[in-house]
């Protein structure tokens, strides 16, 4: 004969196992979720900085010296994403771009043909972050009414007390730095302003993560970028 009490509570009981199963489960998955989520932000690898700048003033000295030994607004504006880039990550303290700017208006004539380590003595540095760069073009392919920006550019540090390479060691001529921007709308009057913002910001980058240690983005490791 069935007894109908405990059948009730054999009923409860599976029901409160199933409950305790389905909970055990979720906090499984959720913790699942929650270490695929902390691998994107904790798992990366940290990249050391490849040279450790020295805290004392620095100027960012961006140069397309085979065309204009005199400065550009390109070079320039390059020259202040760098320094803004170091300054937030406390890499460096940085002589100020508007400084660089009013020394060679007032010396036209002289600073064509002044040493890295005289214009840094000028402005009162101790070293300079120098970029040279080597090339800098916009192409829009054919039939596309995009453009598409890209840089090829060599790093030194030099001391403005002995006029030497302080970094890199093995190279006189700098290290190599390439970048390039994402496809943008092509400006009819040529500026294509908003490539070379996008390439800036990449290429400046890739300079001050020379200098200082970062953590590479989860994402962009992810889709191979």
């Amino acid at each position: 004969m069935n007894n109908p009490l405990a059948d009730h509570r054999l009923g409860r009981l599976g029901r409160y196992a199933t409950l305790v199963l389905l909970c055990t489960f979720a906090l499984f998955c959720h913790g699942c979720m929650l270490g695929w989520a902390l691998s994107g932000t904790m798992g990366a690898q940290v990249q050391k900085a490849q040279f450790t700048l020295a805290k004392v003033p620095t100027l960012v000295l961006v140069e397309n010296y085979a065309e204009d030994p005199r400065g550009n607004v390109d070079a320039d504006r390059l020259s202040a994403d760098i320094g803004e880039t170091l300054a937030e990550h406390k890499a460096v303290p940085i002589i100020p771009m508007d400084n660089l700017a009013r020394f060679r208006e007032a010396n036209p004539n002289t600073y064509p043909h002044m040493t890295i380590a005289e214009i840094g003595r000028a402005l009162r540095a101790r070293q300079v972050l120098y970029v040279n760069i080597k090339s800098y073009a916009f192409d829009t392919p054919a039939g596309s009414d995009k453009v598409h920006g890209t840089v090829l550019v060599f790093v030194k540090v030099v001391s403005t007390d002995t006029g030497q390479s302080i970094w890199p060691a093995d190279s006189v001529e700098g290290d190599p730095v390439t970048a390039q921007s994402d496809y943008a709308d092509a400006d009819p009057n040529g500026i294509n302003m908003d490539a070379k913002l996008d390439l800036n910001d990449t290429l400046s980058d890739k300079i001050g993560q020379l200098f200082y240690d970062y953590q590479p983005d989860f994402d962009s490791d992810v889709m191979g970028d």
